[in-house]
């Protein structure tokens, strides 16, 4: 398809607008990639563990590609499974996101099944608990502006994967020692569970995951710790918002005002149900 449909210049195998240009296309969103079996084992792709595919049948949700898309996919048509292919983030609507296995703070594209692992799990482990570098983050006074959070949240964040994805097979005294590792070495003094961020409460939010994980693995303690420190500043929010009178509170205000209290709600819920656990001890 990338060869001998998008890149030929035959008018036959393009499609033309209203206005005559022609353009080249898909002429479907559903598309099969072969897996090269030896070469993902040899290199590493895979898992001893893992069922291979013969082939990854995906669907293109996009209703148009620009360039940097059809780059992505000729890569991966070119590659033949003999380097690894990274993504950084998922949900790029080329239909590759079930066979996206998080290494760390990256994505690697794999021809597996079992995509419910959505992390490489022990691969990960290893390299969050012993590889991973924190810099300044754990020492005292020290300021993360908003550019420097961001980052440190998709760091948080990973941690939280790997967790979430040890609880669901049944490990969850390592899955404290992944968040007990964070929490050490991404304090709440620097970087703070409950903070207003970029896009709104995006850190909030992500710190609901991150309290909802050391829930459901057992630290009663660090799960609640972070889940009141949303709730205080959701609350600081929703008392600001119910300051402003209508003519002051904009579309953008009232969403975030709402988020807000629906996430009082969530927290209040997590701490019901989890509040009366026994704690899990390492």
């Amino acid at each position: 398809m990338m060869k001998n449909q998008c890149g030929s210049d035959d008018p036959s195998k393009q499609y033309r607008t209203q206005d005559g240009e022609l353009l080249p296309y898909f002429y479907s969103r559903r598309v099969s990639l072969p897996v090269n079996k030896e070469a993902v084992i040899a290199n590493g792709t895979v898992n001893a563990k893992d069922s291979i595919e013969d082939r990854v049948l995906f669907e293109i949700q996009k209703g148009y590609l620009f360039k940097n898309d059809a780059a992505i996919l000729n890569i991966i048509a070119a590659n033949q499974w003999k380097r690894p292919i990274y993504f950084t983030t998922p949900g790029l609507g080329i239909g590759f996101d079930p066979f996206l296995r998080q290494d760390g703070l990256t994505f690697r594209l794999v021809p597996v099944t079992n995509a419910r692992e959505t992390v490489n799990i022990d691969w990960m482990l290893d390299k969050v608990m012993n590889k991973f570098r924190f810099g300044n983050a754990d020492k005292d006074d020290m300021y993360y502006d908003e550019e420097n959070r961001r980052h440190l949240l998709s760091i948080r964040n990973a941690h939280v994967a790997l967790a979430m994805n040890l609880v669901a097979a049944g490990r969850k005294e390592e899955a404290i020692k992944v968040l007990r590792h964070c929490d050490k070495n991404i304090p709440d003094k620097n970087m703070p569970y409950g903070m207003s961020s970029r896009y709104g409460n995006d850190c909030n939010e992500k710190s609901i995951y991150f309290a909802s994980v050391a829930y459901q693995a057992g630290d009663v303690e660090l799960g609640k710790r972070v889940a009141e420190a949303v709730k205080k500043d959701c609350e600081q929010q929703i008392a600001y918002y119910a300051s402003l009178n209508e003519d002051q509170i904009g579309s953008v205000q009232n969403y975030e005002y709402q988020t807000a209290r629906q996430m009082v709600e969530m927290i209040q819920n997590l701490i019901k149900q989890y509040g009366s656990a026994k704690p899990v001890t390492p």
